[in-house]
């Protein structure tokens, strides 16, 4: 039996926060991040192309025999209109692991942006990953 064993779990609906209503009508700036639009930010190549991704850039060499990891961690970002990643943050901290998480997702390529109404928009992600390292 292997000692570390990593399960993704992307549970992401779950994980969203309410939607915030904006009228776009009184406001029309860039700086408006949507929590839910039309069609949602994807990683290129879809859910299972993004756990891959996660799994072959993630290196846990600086986690020694000693450390036991266990639970979810959980980070925020914005994709933006282009699909670049920014604003990227800490929701749930798993201590040992959470800059080797930061690293890897920052170094994301460039994402499908969200869209509403046809266009383009920034939107918040929220990325949840159970941990179980023993």
């Amino acid at each position: 039996m292997e000692r570390f064993c990593l399960i993704i779990i992307m549970a992401l609906t779950s994980l969203y926060c309410k939607s915030q209503t904006i009228d776009s009508t009184y406001i029309e700036s860039d700086t408006i991040v949507y929590e839910i639009v039309e069609q949602m930010p994807e990683f290129p190549g879809g859910t299972a192309c993004f756990m891959s991704y996660l799994s072959k850039n993630i290196k846990l060499s600086s986690i020694s025999q000693e450390d036991v990891v266990h639970g979810r961690f959980i980070a925020r970002f914005i994709v933006e209109k282009d699909g670049s990643i920014t604003g990227v943050y800490v929701i749930r901290s798993l201590g040992v692991i959470d800059d080797e998480y930061l690293r890897v997702i920052r170094e994301m390529p460039k994402w499908e942006p969200g869209m509403k109404d046809g266009k383009p928009v920034r939107v918040w992600y929220t990325l949840p990953v159970h941990i179980d390292f023993r």
